[in-house]
């Protein structure tokens, strides 16, 4: 787990060229935590929003044209930060060296594949429910 400081001093290393990040301030913490909190409940609610009007197409060169619209408003951020920020600044974060990360339970070895599938089940299940919800849905309409 990354340690959390108090100290700026202590956050970065510098190997040559490549930059790395040895632990994060308190602030930072939470920062990162509210961001993913807002950027998933965002792309939730535009992907349910958009398989909601998605469902109400009635062509199918609509609905192609819709999907497309839907893929572009999901992927506007990374268009937006490949436009706005320097590329000096893409390189500085592109040069970052990956986290480690270390389980303390040491679940991740016994169970390599633990992510992997609970990740397919849980976007399988999800799927389905959604599915089965807009049918519904229609049905009632």
């Amino acid at each position: 787990q990354m340690p959390v400081v108090g100290n700026l001093d202590d956050i970065f290393s510098r190997d040559g060229d490549d930059l790395e990040i040895l632990a994060i301030t308190h602030r930072a913490k939470w920062v990162c935590i509210l961001i993913t909190l807002y950027r998933i409940s965002m792309t939730s609610f535009i992907a349910g929003v958009g398989c909601y009007f998605l469902m109400w197409t009635s062509t199918n060169i609509e609905l192609i044209l819709n999907a497309l619209a839907l893929t572009f408003i999901l992927e506007l951020d990374h268009i937006t930060y490949n436009a706005t920020i320097a590329s000096s600044r893409q390189n500085l974060i592109a040069s970052l060296k990956r986290l480690s990360w270390s389980d303390p339970t040491s679940c991740a070895s016994r169970y390599p594949n633990t992510a992997a599938l609970t990740m397919g089940f849980s976007v399988l299940g999800s799927s389905c429910i959604t599915t089965y919800m807009i049918r519904w849905i229609q049905r009632a309409a």
